[in-house]
């Protein structure tokens, strides 16, 4: 029978979901991780540019689940909410617990593809100007430029409030390599299948922590 993605990732999410039905240690300090001078497996190195996530392996609704899940980390305590697949309004989430109106975009797109996100903003502008947000947030899968993300400001003007409200693929792959985001990759399994050294650190992370707990227990 051939081996597909389908197999493959839910595979990968019963052996997370095993894994994580174990008691986990959740003294860091007692981990048995492996060698620190180990880059791809050490809990110190593992977030210097490990992450390389293909976010075009996600619906468009699983995308924007994954940006408001990135965001309530970020924005921490605000909470945000998606809305059913369909025309949006020129809004893909909002921030439900402010005084503020914050509002976001999300753009699947492929990772080099700036001309089609340029144009998408551009045609969203008046819908944006409708609602007239506070605060409006850009999270997309492609990558950007300096250059490409300085035409993005001129586009949204003052609706933008900072560039690091500008969350490219490269961002977004920042967020997820930082150990305080592995919880999320748990609901998005799909993007493990490419990178099976995050897959690995994963489960090493919690077996080790059941290690390190017995170990302690026995001590």
């Amino acid at each position: 029978m051939p081996f597909s993605r389908w197999s493959m990732t839910h595979g990968v999410k019963k052996a997370i979901e095993f894994a994580s039905l174990l008691p986990i240690n959740h003294n860091r300090n007692k981990i048995l991780a492996r060698p620190a001078g180990n880059n791809i497996y050490s809990p110190l190195n593992y977030c210097v540019g490990m992450a390389n996530f293909d976010f075009n392996v996600l619906s468009p609704h699983e995308f924007e689940c994954l940006a408001r899940d990135i965001l309530e980390i970020r924005e921490a305590p605000l909470k945000f909410r998606t809305y059913a697949p369909g025309r949006d309004g020129g809004i893909d989430i909002s921030c439900i617990n402010s005084a503020l109106n914050i509002a976001g975009q999300v753009r699947l797109y492929q990772r080099n593809n700036f001309s089609k996100l340029k144009l998408s903003l551009k045609k969203e502008l008046e819908k944006v100007k409708q609602i007239n947000p506070d605060r409006y947030i850009l999270i997309t899968s492609v990558s950007l430029s300096p250059a490409q993300e300085t035409a993005i400001v001129g586009i949204l003007g003052k609706y933008l409030l900072s560039r690091e409200d500008i969350i490219d693929r490269d961002r977004l792959n920042k967020f997820l390599s930082d150990k305080a985001c592995l919880h999320v990759l748990k609901g998005y399994t799909k993007l493990l299948i490419p990178d099976i050294h995050v897959l690995e650190y994963i489960l090493s992370e919690i077996l080790n922590g059941k290690v390190a707990q017995n170990s302690s227990g026995g001590a």
